[in-house]
């Protein structure tokens, strides 16, 4: 269809009055947004969040569509989106980041003769000291070569990133193949960008990379769900999630060694804000252990490992998996690191 919208941009918000007009300034002034689609989704806020939404609603109504529904987290938003995305592809920008806009626009003009299930693009880190100065660090993705589409059954993740390089800030898959996965994010939790990422792997034939520093995180923001405190807050969020991608590995098998190692990469990563969650508490009761309990269980199964299992404080509980272990090794990390908390 040749008016068709190249791609839908899904921007959740929930009370983020104070940031979301620098993304969204970076998406309307590209001079292709015509040929795209903004999908602002108000998540319940109590600012002034879906008022700004509907400023540029109005001021754009053939690119930017605002769904207004009650708080249900990011997962939801993304399910809202994805029932009415237009655009051959679906891509998500957080309300507190923004985008590149000559990127952007570079980007838009690419997807035009593309036909990759998967597209990644790089991220661009931006920290800001204590005197207002911005420091920014672009991903960079080894032994690949950018425009060439490569076979996704193939492609290995670890062979060519051992960071954040392929995550949902960099991640834009076909919105058919959102739809062919049945994609629907679990709702009311964080952290479930991760099953975003993973779960459409199964039916992703072709990747293509693109050398533009297309997305701009910022780092450290207070109340973010990567903030060190949430992380330590939201641990049922995150076990949640990585029990749900363990149970995904389970009921979806594959003889692919490709898919199988990318799955593992994407794991790995929902057990490294897991394990920080964990320990970040120091102390959680025998009633919700049941849950922590099947996901060390899952992790043994699927051969998925931390670096902190390996510590000589951490090992007997990994061994035995119990309640009792468990807290025997918090005891005894305590013991040996009297000066942490």
């Amino acid at each position: 269809m040749a008016n068709q919208k190249q791609v839908s941009i899904v921007m959740p918000a929930y009370n983020m009055e104070a940031y979301m007009e620098k993304g969204l300034d970076s998406l309307v002034n590209a001079r292709n947004i015509c040929k795209a689609e903004i999908i602002i989704v108000n998540d319940g806020s109590k600012d002034g969040t879906l008022k700004i939404a509907r400023g540029y609603e109005e001021r754009l109504p053939d690119v930017v569509k605002v769904i207004d529904k009650p708080n249900g987290h990011y997962g939801s938003c993304i399910n809202a989106a994805l029932e009415i995305a237009a655009g051959r592809y679906f891509r998500i920008l957080d309300a507190d980041d923004w985008m590149d806009t000559a990127a952007l626009e570079a980007f838009i003009d690419k997807l035009e003769s593309c036909d990759a299930d998967l597209v990644v693009t790089r991220r661009v880190e931006v920290e800001t000291t204590f005197d207002g100065k911005q420091i920014l660090t672009a991903s960079h993705i080894e032994g690949i070569e950018y425009d060439r589409v490569y076979d996704a059954r193939e492609f290995v993740i670890r062979e060519h990133s051992s960071g954040c390089e392929f995550n949902m800030h960099s991640m834009t898959y076909k919105t058919g193949i959102l739809r062919k996965a049945n994609l629907r994010l679990p709702e009311g939790i964080c952290y479930t960008d991760l099953l975003y990422c993973l779960v459409p792997l199964d039916h992703t034939n072709t990747l293509v990379m693109f050398n533009l520093k297309l997305y701009h995180y910022r780092l450290a923001r207070p109340g973010s769900s990567t903030d060190r405190r949430s992380v330590r807050r939201n641990l049922t969020h995150i076990a949640t999630v990585l029990a749900k991608m363990l149970e995904y590995m389970d009921k979806n098998k594959t003889s692919n060694e490709a898919i199988n190692a990318n799955r593992k990469r994407f794991v790995s990563e929902a057990t490294d804000i897991f394990i920080e969650s964990l320990f970040g508490k120091r102390f959680i009761s025998r009633k919700d252990y049941a849950l922590v309990s099947k996901i060390i269980g899952g992790l043994k199964k699927h051969n998925i490992s931390n670096r902190l299992f390996k510590k000589y404080y951490y090992r007997y509980w990994i061994k035995k998996n119990t309640w009792t272990a468990y807290y025997v090794s918090l005891l005894t990390w305590k013991l040996t690191h009297p000066l942490k908390r």
